[in-house]
């Protein structure tokens, strides 16, 4: 009976060891650009876990992804009234990878695009965290943000 235990423990070890798929993360943030260009909330949820930590400049610390979902229904709406796009680009400085998480450290660039002209360009830097849901999907569990200057991004193509 004491090896029966040992080996089902040892099991259990081993499945939290999962090699991790770096594809799999780089899809999330796929996800993410896709859920810009087309505008779509839907895949913004689906990236999220519910009880995500959301931190913004110039606000409160946001638990839930209740709190901060709005955030992105008004600026997708914004754009679909105003007939404009958007696309959203990221460059990774830094990965960490366990086996239960995966930490990005990077910049952004979000532009607002209509009718073939830039509108506007905004650069920022970003920290994420992103964790293995029960469905096996990766989800940021953690993201933050804060503007950076253009130059930023220039410098990391």
């Amino acid at each position: 009976m004491k090896i029966l235990n040992l080996l089902v423990l040892a099991t259990l070890a081993c499945q939290n060891d999962l090699p991790v798929h770096e594809e799999d993360i780089d899809e999330v943030y796929n996800t993410f650009t896709r859920a810009y260009r087309d505008l779509d909330i839907e895949l913004v949820k689906r990236i999220y876990a519910d009880s995500t930590v959301y931190l913004t400049p110039g606000n409160v610390i946001q638990f839930g992804k209740g709190e901060f979902i709005g955030s992105f229904e008004t600026m997708f709406a914004g754009a679909k009234a105003d007939s404009a796009q958007l696309d959203i680009r990221f460059q990774i400085r830094k990965r960490d990878i366990s086996p239960t998480q995966v930490t990005d450290i990077g910049y952004y660039r979000l532009q607002r695009i209509r009718q073939d002209s830039i509108q506007w360009t905004s650069v920022g830097k970003f920290i994420t965290v992103l964790k293995p849901q029960s469905d096996g999907d990766w989800k940021f569990v953690v993201d933050g943000y804060s503007n950076a200057p253009i130059e930023a991004w220039e410098k990391t193509k």
